[in-house]
């Protein structure tokens, strides 16, 4: 989460910063080096490196939750935490689910401000600047795992993603394997 005042717009907009999903990876990490900086102390990375969100997904699953509800908490949290280091009166995020899902997580200052939920959230400056930051460090994340074990983790789905898996389980089992992905997707079910 960023949280943004008129300068820290001005800024960011100055500089171009739009979602992600527009970036190539270079200019994710470009851009996000300068968000930090023009945000100082005003944002807030929540990161699950793979085993405590396979860890929670898992719990969630056990009380008959899904994955909307881990995404959820996740938004509430980092709302949380924002709110604790740059108090505001709105908060925007994208409408991935029913409003409740996330209203339904906040705590005592989530649920001081207006939360406004909305498709296409990321056209907002604020959300767009979030989205670099989560870009970046899953990319940093992603790179991380791939130096730790040896294996080249390609993003998304697909042959790929599935030949990594496999080259991962010939190296280090299958039991590591909620080490480096999410183990609920069908890519890796194929491979358990």
């Amino acid at each position: 989460a960023v949280a943004v005042n008129p300068t820290i717009v001005t800024e960011l907009e100055r500089i171009g910063v739009k979602d992600c999903k527009q970036l190539s990876d270079k200019k994710v990490a470009e851009f996000a080096g300068k968000i930090r900086q023009i945000a100082l102390g005003r944002y807030q990375e929540l990161i699950l490196l793979p085993n405590r969100y396979n860890s929670l997904y898992a719990t969630m699953k056990k009380e008959g939750k899904n994955l909307n509800h881990l995404m959820a908490w996740a938004h509430a949290r980092v709302i949380e935490d924002t709110l604790a280091i740059a108090p505001c009166n709105f908060a925007i995020a994208d409408k991935f689910a029913d409003v409740r899902f996330i209203e339904s997580k906040l705590m005592t200052r989530g649920r001081t401000v207006v939360l406004i939920q909305k498709t296409h959230a990321e056209n907002n400056i604020a959300v767009a600047a979030a989205s670099v930051l989560a870009r970046d460090s899953f990319l940093r994340g992603l790179a991380g795992l791939s130096q730790k074990y040896g294996v080249d983790f390609p993003k998304g789905a697909g042959t790929p993603v599935a030949s990594a898996i496999r080259q991962f389980v010939a190296q280090q089992g299958k039991e590591l394997l909620p080490e480096v992905g999410k183990v609920h997707f069908r890519t890796f079910e194929g491979v358990l």
